[in-house]
């Protein structure tokens, strides 16, 4: 279980979209992988009138044919929007499910730096199933530890749609995960710090 916030304000120099919640949200992730492989990924927030609102994320078992299915906090409904904005934050679903990783159109463009790390440099392009906002997404994985460190998301005309900065990881048990995650959203005005304050694994 992963608790930690969401803080989105203004970018420098914009005015931001009027959907755009600014402040901050406290949330938990829930990372669970399912008997048949599937993994899931929970995202939870309440709001101070106590509703909760969440999303589920189902990923196919690794290396299995298959697109990320977006559902309600109930795990029943799909989600009908995936360009609809997390917690009035800069990430839509479609940008918290990381999906343009498994979209079968990967071209690679060779080594590249970022950070002083070597990574593989990328180019993801979706099919028309991907129903994607985006027409294509760079990337830049780490070459040694094969972890995503940057993605820019651009429209068919070329213009940044958002960008994601994989700021830092922290390491529970064995395994390393997301520590921070900074998104800049142009089109809204404003950028978005998702925050992981506390890691632990679940019994």
């Amino acid at each position: 279980m992963l608790t930690g916030l969401l803080t989105t304000k203004p970018a420098e120099n914009a005015k931001p979209d009027g959907g755009v919640a600014l402040g901050r949200r406290p949330i938990t992730i829930q990372l669970l992988a399912l008997p048949d492989g599937t993994r899931q990924v929970v995202y939870r927030s309440e709001r101070e009138d106590r509703f909760v609102y969440g999303m589920r994320f189902l990923f196919p078992p690794v290396g299995a044919a298959g697109s990320v299915r977006i559902l309600k906090l109930d795990g029943k409904y799909p989600v009908s929007d995936p360009q609809a904005l997390f917690l009035g934050s800069g990430f839509t679903l479609e940008d918290l499910s990381l999906g343009f990783l498994a979209w079968k159109s990967q071209e690679l463009l060779g080594l590249d730096t970022h950070r002083d790390r070597t990574c593989w440099r990328i180019v993801s392009r979706p099919e028309k199933s991907d129903a994607s906002a985006y027409a294509r997404v760079e990337a830049w994985v780490d070459q040694e530890y094969l972890a995503l460190l940057r993605a820019i998301a651009r429209d068919a005309e070329g213009n940044t749609l958002r960008e994601f900065d994989v700021r830092g990881f922290q390491k529970l048990e064995e395994v390393w995960m997301l520590k921070r995650l900074d998104l800049s959203a142009p089109p809204l005005g404003v950028t978005t710090r998702l925050d992981i304050q506390n890691a632990k694994r679940e019994e």
